[in-house]
């Protein structure tokens, strides 16, 4: 899971939506004791791909940025958690949230084990753009975005599971309340499908009726493709219609 944060503890330098200057990337692991250790990525992407991305956030509010994060590293010592933020002091005072909030869960083994995994950090990002960036490579399961301009923010992400706007707005209201399916692709899967749905159960048929005048307008493109594919009779199956009328 992500959060997009207008605020950052490790820096991030993304060049496109694929590669990432992993020289410039200090990824902050976030220990108990709110102490902070840096892990320095190798390759950012090979990292990415080998998580299992439960819920990224790019945010303001320190508190509900801990807090969200502590919800989703509660599921699982090996749960991704990940904020990504434009501004250090905020990041440092989410990571000394993060400490405070775990130490009064029922779960906290397991959220300290998530929180200090090595898929899971605090990233400081130089602007948005970079943070938006990083959040479209990583494609999470959830993407909270805690923003005054979190709506223009959501126009430009086309790769999460499910997206989660403003303060009031928890994944937890997605998980159990506010209507939207729960079973979400993960593993980056975001990149390339959606959250299960009613059309996931639906299949379509599309239908074709030409006119004489549209297959003659349709001709030149239709055997040019198929001659350049070596498939004379796909060709000559448009030219026998429009020779036999």
């Amino acid at each position: 899971s992500m959060y997009l944060a207008a605020a950052g503890v490790g820096h991030l330098v993304l060049t496109d939506y694929d590669q990432v200057d992993t020289s410039n990337l200090q990824r902050q692991i976030v220990h108990s004791q709110a102490n902070i250790g840096e892990l320095k990525a190798t390759s950012a992407r090979e990292t990415l791909l080998r998580l299992n991305p439960e819920v990224s956030i790019l945010a303001l509010d320190y508190e509900l940025d801990g807090d969200e994060l502590i919800a989703q590293a509660e599921h699982d010592p090996n749960a991704s958690t990940v904020a990504i933020i434009d501004d250090e002091a905020t990041a440092k005072a989410v990571t000394e949230a993060l400490d405070s909030q775990a130490s009064e869960r029922e779960r906290e083994e397991t959220i300290r084990s998530a929180l200090s995994n090595d898929a899971s950090g605090v990233l400081v990002a130089r602007s948005m753009s970079e943070a938006i960036l990083f959040a479209e490579s990583y494609a999470p399961e959830h993407l909270s975005i805690i923003a005054d301009d979190d709506e223009s923010i959501l126009e430009r992400i086309d790769s999460a599971g499910s997206v989660f706007l403003g303060p009031h707005t928890p994944v937890a209201a997605g998980d159990y309340a506010s209507g939207t399916n729960h079973v979400l692709p993960t593993n980056g899967g975001a990149r390339v499908t959606g959250g299960l749905s009613v059309e996931t159960f639906l299949r379509s048929t599309t239908v074709q009726r030409l006119s004489e005048t549209g297959l003659e307008n349709l001709e030149d493109p239709i055997t040019t493709l198929a001659t350049a594919e070596g498939l004379e009779a796909h060709a000559e199956s448009v030219r026998l219609r429009l020779d036999r009328d």
